[in-house]
């Protein structure tokens, strides 16, 4: 469960400097988090 924490985490925060580099639409960012999840 901490591993999996982590990585969410992780993720998050490409997202976020990932969109500040590269802006897309919101729900672009959104649909990959979803999949990520699954």
């Amino acid at each position: 469960m901490s591993s999996l924490g982590r990585i969410v985490e992780a993720w998050t925060d490409l997202i976020s400097t990932f969109a500040i580099v590269f802006p897309t639409p919101p729900h672009s960012t959104h649909r990959l988090y979803t999949r990520g999840s699954m």
